[in-house]
C-alpha cells in the first residue's frame, strides 16, 4: 500500500469514530469541544472551524505530490510476522 493509501484508509477510520463518539457524547458539550471538534480538525478539511492546522486532507495532498510516494510501504501478510535471525 502507498502512504496515500494507509492515510485514507485511516481517515475513514477516523471519521467511524467521530460518529461513534458523537453518538456516545451527544450529551456531553465537553467531549464535544475537547474531544470531537478536535478529532474532525484533524480529519479534514470538511468541518465548519477557523483553523489552519495539518490534517489528513492535507497529508494525502502532500503525498500524491510525493515522487517517492511509495518508500517501501508495500505490504503483505507476512509484514507482521517476527524476523528471525
Amino acid at each position: 500500500m502507498t502512504k496515500v493509501e494507509l492515510v485514507e484508509q485511516a481517515q475513514e477510520k477516523l471519521k467511524e469514530v467521530i460518529e461513534l463518539l458523537e453518538e456516545a457524547c451527544a450529551d456531553d458539550g465537553n467531549a464535544q469541544a475537547y474531544i470531537i471538534d478536535h478529532l474532525k480538525i484533524m480529519c479534514s478539511r470538511d468541518h465548519d472551524y477557523v483553523s489552519h492546522d495539518l490534517n489528513l486532507d492535507d497529508l494525502i495532498e502532500r503525498y500524491e505530490d510525493d515522487d517517492d510516494d511509495n518508500y517501501g510501504n508495500e505490504f503483505d501478510e507476512n509484514d507482521d510476522e517476527e524476523i528471525e535471525e
